[in-house]
């Protein structure tokens, strides 16, 4: 009878020990479900930010004050919110001339696709592809984003083990997210002093394409293009491709 005294309680020391893994394991099951409801509810609002930005001309700013406002438990900010590729290249090769001076910025035309594309391609240009960029006039029209939230864990202890883990206690959700152009879109942080005086045009000639200070003229002639003759025709504006699909 002694020997049963001396092990009571055991049971319940030993119940103990085996369910605390079980109750960690579950309560992270929980988290991670907390975890995926919030990475779907930042997919649907940043593809509705997509959506809008897309037709503000490309306009990321738009999309992270949508984000904002919807999502504010994920604490995005403006740097959070970015292209998910250096575009320089396409507002170079496919930058309407027309329309760059009218705005007074590198603009690429989101309308009459087709009709830029077949031109792109009599110019020499394998599949109407930029030489430097490699896309085409409809991947230059194709927005791209990617947002990266800050999602808070529900679990207090986890939350405290990653303060010490990492610094902070919060998870990254990095998501990506792509739309067709519905506006002509604008080349991102170009500042005042790069823009373009917007001329007086009454015959619609040929107005030379906007040309960015990082590109140098000899590279439109005998740079990477080498004498290739994509970048010896002049493309033609605005203008000609509404009188050629007037009809």
């Amino acid at each position: 009878m002694e020997c049963f005294k001396v092990q009571r309680g055991s049971a319940m020391i030993e119940f103990c020990v085996a369910m605390l893994p079980i109750i960690m394991l579950g309560s992270l099951i929980l988290e991670v479900a907390y975890w995926h409801t919030a990475r779907q509810r930042l997919a649907l609002a940043f593809s509705q930010a997509v959506d809008l930005a897309t037709m503000h001309n490309g306009a990321k700013s738009v999309a992270w004050r949508h984000l904002k406002k919807n999502r504010p438990e994920l604490n995005i900010k403006a740097q959070d919110v970015n292209a998910t590729a250096d575009t320089t290249a396409l507002f170079y090769e496919f930058a309407d001339s027309a329309l760059s001076q009218q705005y007074g910025q590198p603009t690429i035309r989101h309308d009459f696709l087709m009709a830029q594309h077949e031109k792109f391609k009599s110019q020499g240009w394998s599949s109407g592809r930029g030489p430097r960029s490699g896309k085409t006039i409809l991947e230059a029209n194709t927005l791209s984003l990617t947002v990266t939230g800050w999602h808070k864990p529900y679990l207090t202890w986890l939350g405290a083990a990653m303060r010490l883990w990492q610094g902070h206690n919060r998870i990254a959700i990095r998501l990506t997210q792509s739309a067709l152009m519905q506006s002509h879109r604008f080349e991102p942080h170009v500042s005042s002093r790069e823009k373009k005086v917007t001329p007086n045009i009454s015959d619609q000639k040929f107005i030379q394409p906007y040309i960015p200070r990082a590109w140098k003229e000899e590279d439109r002639t005998g740079g990477a293009c080498g004498a290739h003759e994509c970048c010896s025709e002049e493309p033609a504006n605005s203008a000609e491709w509404l009188e050629k699909n007037d009809n």
